[in-house]
Formats: structure tokens, sequence, C-alpha cells
């Protein structure tokens, strides 16, 4: 046998195991958005409010790369200073209150627009401090610009006249001093030096006063109002979009670890192949998943799931290492396989390829065989056993092309008892003798009482339904059904994701080595 360490699972694939677990991801991720959706209906609704500025900016030809850098420096000292402690405190006097909305000054990147935003449950408010700061923006805009009160201009201005009158004064003296005869050579020079330093001095004024000049021309109607905010604000949406964007994120990523979580403790096997290891053995017929109105192929003829059914009953009768094979018994790893129904579909597919098949209900924990072809279950293998029926009375015979079927009968507490008794022996020659094949529904295999019908029959199949089974079931299942040697024919998976039938070879299971 193949050794399987515990809790492995062999064909682990992560998006596998995500598409399988997609419901508990779904459920977090919906559980999550409906908490924020009903937290979002029972908060308070919050109102905003937009006005629009703009900061024009002064074009000069004299203007320079660094006047350009200047004036970006400028924009974001108006956005800080807006929102100054000065600032606000004046905004809360204007609108004669305590309690002042969120605000906000934005610049849009490109352009000259300045955004002010207002933010407050209360909408009227929201509106009236988005306009009240944008007009306060305004008419301070040159103070909140400059950052200072000092007229620097006026100031250059003085030095620059008095720098003019020095030089008109030095060029005077130096013209003077030209014309005299004879000429006064190192008053001359001396005189030169100075003139030339008045004129440097005069220069460099006159370039401050044009930068302040500049300045001021910035500073002067600078900022202006292009748009009051809306009379009607609208509630804001945003902060509420990306609370759901958020939660759903949250909830999916909690999904996903409880979808591994789950799968970490999950004993089930959801892999065809991975129960062919376990079983070490391949299967003979994977039957594929239908829905329940599918399930019997006496009533509905043409489905996958009746194809593969019938292509195992055919390949049973020709296959040379089965055909003395005319008792088999169906049981499962654990109870709910479909052991019943594999039973009632593989009969059904016999009878309709001209096979005389009795279908005998062993299952006394759970009979349901008389229920799947609508028979009563008044009389059967129980009675016939205690001797309180004849065979031929207690077998009930169908429709035509369905199986003939030995219910159990009524089940009593001691009904086990009779299963297992050494009457049965008797009763399994004769009918033996009577029909093609028998197929017996048997309890799953840990049950005592499966391992004594099990000595009566030819052939032992095991039946498992995959996303279903246990591992643990189906190890302990194939480690007992390998006591009966021969007589274990081999595996049926039902629901299986690979739909087809195994060949049968001369022995009855061909095992991995």
């Amino acid at each position: 046998m193949v050794a399987i360490p515990p809790g492995a699972h062999m064909d682990f694939n992560y998006l596998t195991v995500l598409w399988r677990r997609k419901w508990i991801i779904l459920t977090a991720a919906l559980a999550a958005l409906g908490v924020v959706y009903i937290g979002g209906r029972s908060a308070v609704t919050v109102y905003e409010s937009t006005a629009v500025l703009r900061i024009a900016i002064y074009a000069s030809a004299s203007q320079t790369p660094a006047l350009y850098n200047y004036n970006d420096e400028l924009t974001n000292t108006f956005v800080r200073v807006a929102l100054s402690t000065s600032v606000r405190r004046d905004l809360a006097e204007r609108l004669q209150t305590d309690h002042l909305p969120d605000v906000q000054v934005d610049t849009i990147e490109g352009t000259e627009l300045v955004l002010v935003r207002a933010s407050d449950p209360n909408p009227e408010l929201t509106v009236r401090a988005a306009n009240t700061l944008a007009e306060i923006l305004v008419e301070q805009g040159r103070a909140l610009y400059s950052g200072s009160t000092v007229d620097v201009k006026n100031i250059l201005a003085g030095q620059l006249e008095r720098a003019k009158a020095d030089l008109d004064a030095m060029r005077a003296d130096y013209e003077t001093l030209i014309v005299r005869t004879p000429p006064v050579s190192d008053e001359i020079t001396l005189v030169s030096q100075l003139l030339q330093e008045k004129q440097r001095t005069y220069e460099t004024l006159l370039r401050q006063y044009e930068q302040a000049e500049y300045r001021e021309a910035l500073e002067t109607g600078i900022v202006s109002l292009v748009e009051y905010a809306p009379p009607n604000p609208v509630a804001s949406q945003q902060n509420r979009i990306i609370f759901y964007l958020l939660a759903l994120s949250a909830g999916a990523a909690v999904g996903v670890f409880a979808a591994f979580l789950v799968e970490r403790f999950d004993t089930r096997l959801y892999a065809t192949r991975e129960i062919e290891m376990i079983v070490n053995a391949p299967s003979l017929a994977n039957f594929p998943s239908t829905s329940r109105a599918h399930l019997q192929i006496s009533r509905n003829g043409i489905s996958p799931l009746a194809n593969t059914v019938r292509n195992l009953a055919a390949t049973l009768q020709i296959a040379d290492g089965w055909r003395h094979h005319k008792i088999i018994l169906l049981t499962g790893a654990e109870p709910g396989q479909g052991v019943t129904t594999t039973a009632a579909n593989l009969g059904s597919a016999l009878t309709e390829q001209g096979r005389k098949v009795l279908l005998v209900d062993c299952n006394l924990r759970d009979p349901k065989l008389n229920e799947t072809f609508d028979l009563p279950n008044d009389k059967g293998l129980i009675n016939v056993l205690a001797g309180n029926a004849e065979l031929e009375d207690a077998i009930q015979r169908g429709e035509d092309g369905q199986p003939a079927l030995l219910s159990t009968g009524p089940v009593s507490d001691s009904a086990s008892l009779l299963v297992t008794s050494s009457e049965i022996e008797p009763l399994f020659k004769t009918i033996r003798h009577l029909f093609d094949y028998i197929l017996i529904d048997a309890p799953a295999v840990p049950f005592a009482e499966t391992a004594n019908i099990a000595a009566h029959a030819d052939a032992v199949v095991l039946v498992v339904r995959r996303s279903h089974v246990r591992r643990d079931s189906v190890r302990i299942a194939t480690d007992l059904l390998t006591r009966f040697g021969n007589k274990y024919l081999g595996l049926i998976v039902n629901e299986s994701e690979i739909h087809s039938i195994q060949p049968f070879v001369d022995e009855p299971t061909q095992r991995r080595n």
C-alpha cells in the first residue's frame, strides 16, 4: 500500500482550493460588506461643498526659471497659510460658531485653481463655511501671499533714489575734473573708481527694486473667487466607497484564510486520483455528478451517468476474468456513499442488456432499495430467513426492464442476527441458480454484518463518493477489504471529476506495486 501522511493532500493546488472554498470567501466578503453597509446607514451623513479660487500668476518678459519656481513655492505657502490658526479664527467669528466644519484647501496640479472644501453633517453650515473661507482668502490674499506687512518696494525706492542722486553727483564731479586745466590725474583716478562703485550700487538696487515691483504685481489682485459653493451640497460618497472597498478586501482576505484553514482540517477526499492512491488500485468506474432527477438510469435513459453505468455493465459481462462472479456485494467506505443508487443503476443496466438480475437489500440500517423502485417493504429478506415467507413470494417484480428485488422486509432489533445466521447461506445458493447476477446492497464496510454477508459473495466492490468520503474511512475500508483476497473486485467512484471506466483484466484487481 502507498503510505500517505494523515492530513496530506496529494493534489494540493491553491487555485483548486480557492475554487472549492469559494462560498466561504464569498460569504466572508459579503458579510464584511453587509456590516459596513449597515453601519453606514446608521452613521451620520456628511455633506461636502467646494468653492473655487484662482491664483493668477503675473507674467513678465523678465521672468526667469527661478521666478517660476518661486511662484510654486508661493502657491504652496498660500495653501498652508490659508489653514492657519488666524484664518480659522477669523472664519469661526464670521460664521458665529464654535464648531467649525472640516476644511481643506488643495491645488489642482497644472492649473492656477485652488479648491476650498468644507464638510460637515450640517449642509447649510458646509456651504457657508466654504464660501466664507474663500472670501477671507480673497480679502487677505496679498498678506497671506507675502507673509509680511513691511513694504519692501517703498524702502528700495528710497534707497534707489538716494543712490541715483549720489551717482549723478559723482558723475558731475568726474566731468568737472576731466575738463579742468591742467588735469589732476590722481584725483581723476580716485573719482573714477568711486563713480564705478556708485554705478554698481545703483544697478544692484535697481534689480532689487524691479524684483520687488514684480512681486507686488503678483500680490496685487492675485487671488480671485472663480466659483461659489453650490447652495445644495451633496452627501460625500468617496469615503463610503473607500470603506466598501476596504471591507470587501478585508472580508475576502479573511475568507481566503478561512478557506485554507478549513482545507487544512478537512479530511474529505476531493480528487479521484487521490482516492485511487489510498485504495492502491485504479477505479473500475468513475460515475459523473448528476442532478437528483437523473440519478436513476431506469427513468432517464440518456445521460452521462447512464452511459457510464451501461458501459460498466457491458464490460462486466464480456471480461473473461469476471464471468463466474454472479453474486456481487456493493459496500461503501462509510454511510452515504451512494451504494443503493449504484446497485439499482447497475442492476437496471444489466437487465436492459437481457440479464436476469436480483437486487438484495441487506442494509438493515438504512433500507432504501424498495423506495428507489417505488415498491413496498412489507416482506422480504428478514421474513424469508425467519421462515415467515417463501422466497418466491418475497421477491418483487417491478416494471418491464427493471431488476427483481428482495427487500429487507420489516426490520426489528434482532434482524441483524438473522442476516449473520446460517440460514443465509442456503438462500444465496438458491438464488444463484435463479438469476444471472445478484447485486447485494450492503452496509458500510466497518459494520460487522458486511463481512459476514461478503463471505457468501463472489466479488466485493467498494463504492466511494468523492468530496464526501473521509480519508481515514477509505483507508480503513481498504484494509478490511484486502482480507477478502481475490473477492475484492475494485473501486467505483461516485461524483467523480473523471468520467470513465477502467478496462477489466484477467485478475480481479490489477494492483500497483
